[in-house]
């Protein structure tokens, strides 16, 4: 599959509201289905801790050009770290329950 058709696939998803962008509850929404633990918080600053609205040119935007794709991957790499370190620390606790 190529990388627009993955795009569009995403976007068809995750756009709730049908605006063609994705905001920030609605990439909450991808994050949390793709196992990583977020909350809008946490998106909104993965993004610049403003407001969101992600568009499908804005994502090829981010992949084309190599420092913002080498720091959303920077982001991504923090978040599934904090996410595994939160379940094993949850594990371990219910263990000594």
């Amino acid at each position: 599959m190529k990388q627009a058709e993955q795009i569009a696939l995403i976007f068809s998803k995750f756009d709730f509201d049908k605006s063609g962008s994705l905001d920030t509850s609605e990439l909450t929404a991808l994050f949390k289905e793709n196992q990583y633990d977020v909350d809008t918080e946490k998106v909104r600053k993965m993004f610049g801790g403003g407001a969101i609205n992600l568009t499908p040119q804005s994502l090829e935007e981010i992949n084309h050009n190599k420092a913002d794709l080498q720091s959303f991957r920077k982001e991504l790499q923090t978040l599934r770290k904090e996410t595994i370190e939160k379940r094993v620390a949850l594990n371990i606790a219910a263990v000594f329950k």
